[in-house]
């Protein structure tokens, strides 16, 4: 039994995923995400921000940045993360903080 009498049920994953309306729900965040994402991203030439976007997954959606250089070579999470010559930008993580603030 956990704290508070809580005692928790360890099927609440599988059932949320086998949730329509739970897969809705997780969807529609993820394209609440991906607007707040785009819109407080750098831009310099427009790509890493034109590049967020939400995809389905198992659990009903995610957040993308798949930004690509003109040599094919994918670096999104460059900008995420930052690099030793560049400052990390945490826009999806802020993305998502943000959204979780937001009212539906």
């Amino acid at each position: 039994m956990g704290p508070g009498g809580f005692v928790p049920n360890p099927s609440f994953p599988r059932e949320c995923e086998e949730s329509e309306g739970a897969r809705g729900a997780c969807t529609e965040q993820a394209a609440v995400v991906a607007e707040v994402a785009r819109s407080i991203a750098p831009v310099l030439t427009g790509r890493y921000r034109d590049s967020i976007h939400p995809e389905p997954d198992e659990q009903g959606g995610r957040v993308v940045a798949d930004a690509v250089n003109d040599s094919g070579e994918g670096y999104a999470a460059y900008v995420e993360v930052g690099t030793s010559f560049t400052p990390a930008h945490h826009t999806l993580l802020t993305a998502l903080e943000a959204a979780g603030s937001l009212e539906a």
